[in-house]
């Protein structure tokens, strides 16, 4: 695992930089291979077998395959190639001419082979991005470095293709040079600019541990901390530093999406991939054994032969062709439509030496509605299951990142998978009535991302370097259950303006789900002794009538409602008022589905006045 940005830097090569982008320190030209897919790949592939006479046979077997990096294929078949090669032209001239067109299509293969991924050569760094080109020679310097691979492809295809990054720099001729920085070499220091090396193993996925909710207050004071909840999210992933999780807290799920169909695939590099995996330890065993046949496998070493240069040939005719992820794989059948989500960009900056975390940041999108009290409280948990808070840092309101670090004087070791606990806390419970999230993660992404001055704009990574992991979707949401455990006095010059004012409190209008309602119950009750226990404590020494039950109920016009019942019910029955007082019961119920369940119980009392 790389704990944190990989590069090299050039200043000791005592060379002008070759690129100067805007607002940044100059960087010399970085090249390196795209990977042949951003994802890894899941689909299913018709495959033809392998006859023991070396021919592929008719029939042909619909397999699927799941999660493939498509890197590791490639460079199976290259190091095939290249030794297929190697054993044809250095066996002796006996056979040969029986398998000379064999040979000279597999020779042609490479070369086609070669210049696709020659092809592949691109700056790390997305030149697009700016309206004026931040290095004029750029085009002219990729096609220098494309010609130095593609001759290193002609010697050998697999460690050409094993090489992660070309540095280039201006020399004092007029023609750019470009240096090859050998696969071993992940970490080097030639001075003091940093060279972004992009990653070409993709990320694992990340995955969710827990969701809760929770109420915020075990001992809340006052009615607007009744109501108030808590989102609880554990999460762990293999955070390399050039990881950029993706995390998606949504709230308000409801509904269900569209269901989309899923596309037909057609044919491309994947797909003729998989046929040659799907045969390659069978036919490299009939070409083997070819190298000193015995009596009757000279025919089937041709046959072997013919079908490896075919094979080659495919390959070649299909190395710059791929399809694009069936977008049907990343919608949960039972995905939902969330009426409000909050989306965080979320980097860990390791130590150095990849020993501890220094600091974790949270980069929100463009400012989202109602976003500014939205950022979570962030623990960071070992294997013993102790949680380590990081705390924010100041920074101006309107920012789009907070960067969370420890306390002062606490390091936090690292380790190969980070667990992270994140709160969403004083979430109200009529405008937040149930979360879950989704992670993703994209590796590469802003490779020179500084995370001591996150506000800083750095050039962005070349998109097609970006690796993505599949969206991993909670199960289900969860919704807040709050109990209130003891009664709540509200007051007011009389039971209506009373209700009016708990229910504003309690459930705000301003962001109150539509559709909610509740079940209310009004009960009258007075004292049948004097007694110094407290309502909370049930005194046994209070009777309780019950007045109205309003079932189902909008919370607007509510109060009036309660009020209007509760004076009938005293001038129809004229009770004794010294000492008598109103019990008001509320269930919220959520306002998302049809089958609602309860989001809030309490009781609240009103002392009647003469």
């Amino acid at each position: 695992m790389f704990k944190r940005i990989v590069g090299t830097d050039v200043a000791e090569m005592s060379l002008e930089p070759a690129v100067n982008f805007p607002h940044q320190e100059p960087l010399p030209r970085c090249f390196a291979l795209a990977p042949l897919y951003d994802h890894l790949v899941t689909r299913q592939v018709d495959i033809k077998s392998l006859n023991d006479d070396g021919t592929l046979g008719d029939a042909v077997v619909s397999a699927v395959f799941t999660a493939i990096d498509v890197e590791g294929w490639a460079r199976r078949f290259l190091g095939d190639l290249d030794r297929f090669l190697a054993a044809s032209t250095s066996s002796g001239p006996g056979g040969q001419s029986a398998l000379s067109a064999m040979l000279a299509k597999a020779i042609d293969s490479k070369r086609t082979i070669a210049s696709a991924i020659a092809e592949q050569l691109q700056g790390v760094l997305d030149h697009a991005a700016y309206e004026t080109a931040p290095d004029p020679d750029y085009q002219k310097g990729l096609q220098v470095a494309r010609d130095t691979l593609r001759q290193q492809l002609h010697v050998s295809l697999l460690k050409g293709y094993d090489i992660p990054v070309m540095i280039q720099q201006d020399t004092s001729s007029t023609t750019p040079r470009a240096e090859a920085e050998p696969a071993t070499r992940t970490d080097t220091h030639l001075g003091a600019p940093r060279v972004p090396v992009p990653l070409r193993i993709y990320p694992a996925p990340p995955s969710i541990g827990e969701q809760t909710a929770s109420p915020t207050f075990d001992s809340p004071h006052g009615l607007q901390q009744l109501s108030l909840w808590t989102y609880k999210l554990t999460l762990a992933h293999e955070f390399a530093a050039q990881d950029t999780a993706g995390i998606t807290t949504e709230f308000n799920l409801s509904g269900r999406l569209p269901q989309r169909r899923a596309s037909a695939p057609g044919v491309d590099l994947f797909s003729i991939m998989a046929q040659y995996m799907a045969v390659a330890d069978k036919l490299w065993k009939l070409l083997s054994a070819g190298l000193a046949p015995q009596s009757g496998e000279e025919t089937s070493h041709v046959n072997a032969t013919r079908t490896f240069a075919d094979l080659a040939a495919a390959v070649a005719g299909h190395w710059s062709i791929r399809l694009p992820q069936d977008q049907s794989d990343s919608v949960p059948e039972s995905d939902c439509v969330a009426g409000t989500s909050h989306t965080f960009a979320v980097r860990v900056a390791y130590s150095q030496h990849g020993a501890g975390i220094e600091s974790v940041s949270f980069t929100r999108e463009q400012p989202q509605v109602d976003a500014g009290n939205m950022w979570p409280e962030v623990e960071v948990l070992l294997p013993d299951g102790f949680g380590v808070a990081f705390l924010a840092q100041p920074s101006d309101p309107s920012s789009l990142t907070a960067v969370y670090v420890p306390k002062k004087g606490l390091e936090v070791p690292a380790f190969a998978q980070q667990i992270f606990q994140l709160r969403w806390s004083g979430l109200n419970v009529s405008a937040f009535q149930n979360a879950r999230s989704r992670l993703s993660v994209v590796r590469n992404e802003d490779l020179l991302y500084d995370p001591l001055h996150p506000e800083i704009a750095t050039p962005p990574t070349n998109p097609v370097f970006l690796l993505k992991t599949a969206e991993v979707v909670a199960n289900s949401s969860v919704a807040p259950l709050i109990e209130g455990n003891h009664e709540r006095e509200i007051t007011g010059a009389n039971l209506q303006a009373a209700l009016e004012d708990a229910i504003q409190t309690l459930f705000p209008s301003n962001g109150l789900v539509a559709n909610t309602r509740a079940t209310w119950r009004l009960d009258y009750s007075y004292e049948l002794a004097r007694s110094d226990t407290s309502l909370g404590d049930h005194s046994p020494s209070r009777a309780r009538v019950p007045v109205a039950l309003l079932p189902d109920a909008p919370l607007a016009g509510i109060a009036q409602a309660l009020a209007n019942e509760g004076q009938r019910w005293i001038d129809t029955h004229q009770p004794a008022v010294d000492g008598g007082i109103w019990i008001l019961g509320v269930v919220l119920h959520s306002g998302l589905e049809s089958g609602a369940h309860p989001l809030f119980k309490a009781d609240l009392f009103y002392r009647i006045s003469k």
